[in-house]
């Protein structure tokens, strides 16, 4: 993440590069940056780029994509696995992985119904941020309702409930 100054106080920027492969897709992930935007917003500014699948066969914009993905905090990653997007996201993976800059990044997948063959695309996803240096997150299975937020950042969901003890102090 990069600091930049808002106001006199300075505030952190957080590279987000998004992939998605459709209409349904992109508002899911969308609804999460939006999300993700509300729960940081004191915190951290956002600057999002946003891929759709088919355009990482184009070669130049595959390039930009990829520079922009070398150098993001978080790689967002909302396909359906059944689309036919994983191949040209596979060769594009290849293409920058190597390149990636060394910080802190995370993969982020996020589920989108129907399911189905979700396993080999979550494998590929898992495998590609291992090559790249990032963290993996993908979806929670366990409970429908959040759908579209990965299992480590839960802390992000309404629906928790309160601690019972705070500390040693309380």
């Amino acid at each position: 993440m990069s600091e930049k100054p808002s106001g006199s106080a300075t505030r952190e920027t957080c590279r987000v590069v998004v992939l998605y492969d459709g209409a349904e897709t992109r508002t899911a992930a969308l609804e999460f940056s939006d999300h993700l935007r509300w729960h940081f917003s004191d915190d951290l500014d956002f600057e999002i780029a946003w891929w759709r699948a088919d355009f990482l066969e184009e070669l130049s914009l595959a390039e930009l994509a990829a520079a922009q993905a070398a150098e993001a905090d978080v790689i967002l990653i909302c396909i359906r696995p059944d689309a036919g997007a994983v191949p040209p996201m596979k060769t594009w993976f290849a293409s920058w992985a190597a390149h990636h800059i060394d910080h802190d990044a995370a993969l982020v997948e996020l589920e989108v119904p129907p399911p189905a063959g979700m396993e080999s695309a979550r494998h590929f996803f898992r495998e590609a941020a291992r090559a790249a240096g990032l963290d993996y997150l993908e979806p929670a299975a366990e409970n429908a309702s959040a759908r579209f937020v990965p299992v480590s950042w839960d802390l992000l969901r309404d629906d928790l409930p309160a601690p019972e003890h705070y500390g040693l102090n309380e």
